[in-house]
């Protein structure tokens, strides 16, 4: 039994509880329920976050501040003077990542990869900031994540990836919802289908690789009586302002009705956009991963068939999967617009296959069970 053991917890930055950083918290707080003793390390917490971390009573440090000195000294404390005090390390995302899995030797190291750093290895993608040491930081990158003594991923499409990249062979371990923090009784949301808005939902940061554009061109071959309004929630990350001013141009362009929320939105707020919505598109770009939190509130997914929507989608039962073509992603939105019951039906489906295949307790429980595998391996 390898529970009750300190466990390292390291996500570079707990800005915002969304994405990646939202899933490393939930598994920190049920990797806490199964009684290990997580203890959290990042550059940045915000206020929230600490907030729900002292109610779960799970230590957390950070820098004193942001600046350069700082992160640089915090970091060399976690790989070389922390490590001393705990059974097993467990680090989430890239960012910073690998250098310290590289570093820190003393204890068993578990990367959660949701993907690697993909500029660095699909050199077409457009990337986000300055690029002057990528030849280096791709280099630490690749040797970190080999150092790893167990990796751990979302999808069977990853796991391939992931050995294309690092000739490493990792283990899917699917990135679950919490049923908890999107429990639509507890929040009091309706999700009844006939009650809903003539609104479609995208959610991703504001990046060309979320091809929000993508369902702004399959919107205009939807007749407009019918047209559903595109609502696009960002969660407050906007990553290229030059392709968010292209997505309001095109929008008006085609006379398509968009709300995109620019800001972080309250939990509730999120939950009930989701709730109101006939469907959630997904049109991103090879997607590694799709966590398909739409299914809590019993809303079926549209995406295109590539990449990781092919495993969180089951095509014509909790959604429908299409080619990269916006005439066909546009008929099946068009579809399930004029069959409210079918798309229910869905909905409902994807409620119970999200219960039973993407939940976070499931998520807890295949990573407790790959952490115990990899300590009874490396104890004989």
């Amino acid at each position: 039994n390898h529970r009750s053991l300190n466990l390292l917890s390291f996500h570079a930055f707990l800005n915002v509880e969304a994405g990646a950083a939202g899933a490393f918290v939930s598994m920190v707080k049920y990797l806490k329920r199964e009684g290990y003793e997580p203890k959290v390390f990042s550059l940045s917490i915000n206020d929230e976050i600490k907030k729900m971390f002292d109610d779960l009573g799970v230590p957390y440090s950070c820098p004193k501040s942001f600046s350069t000195i700082e992160k640089l000294v915090f970091l060399r404390k976690i790989s070389k003077e922390i490590p001393k005090e705990y059974d097993i390390a467990f680090f989430s995302h890239y960012a910073y990542s690998p250098i310290l899995i590289k570093i820190m030797r003393e204890i068993p190291r578990v990367y959660y990869l949701y993907e690697p750093p993909r500029i660095f290895y699909e050199l077409h993608l457009k990337g986000v900031g300055l690029r002057r040491f990528d030849f280096i930081t791709k280099e630490i990158d690749k040797m970190g994540t080999r150092a790893a003594d167990l990796i751990l991923c979302s999808s069977d499409y990853i796991r391939e990836y992931i050995y294309k990249v690092y000739g490493k062979f990792a283990v899917v371990n699917r990135l679950g919802v919490d049923l908890e923090k999107y429990d639509y009784r507890k929040l009091g949301i309706d999700v009844s289908y006939e009650k809903r808005d003539n609104v479609i939902v995208s959610v991703g940061v504001i990046h060309p690789q979320k091809a929000h554009d993508f369902i702004i061109r399959s919107l205009k071959y939807i007749p407009k009586p019918k047209r559903p309004k595109l609502l696009v929630i960002t969660a407050g990350l906007i990553y290229d302002r030059l392709y968010l001013k292209e997505i309001y141009e095109l929008a008006k362009r085609l006379d398509i009705d968009i709300e995109i929320k620019e800001k972080f939105i309250p939990h509730k707020d999120f939950c009930l956009a989701l709730a109101r919505s006939k469907l959630m598109a997904i049109p991103y770009i090879m997607e590694p991963s799709v966590e398909p939190v739409a299914y809590a509130f019993k809303t079926p997914i549209v995406a295109v068939r590539e990449a990781g929507a092919r495993e969180a989608v089951i095509n014509k039962v909790t959604g429908l999967l299409v080619p990269r073509n916006v005439k066909e992603f546009a008929k099946a939105i068009e579809f399930l617009l004029d069959n409210p019951d079918i798309a229910a039906k869905m909905g409902e489906r994807g409620y119970l296959f999200l219960k039973r295949e993407y939940s976070m307790g499931k998520t807890i429980q295949e990573l407790v069970k790959n952490i115990s595998i990899l300590l009874g391996t490396l104890n004989r």
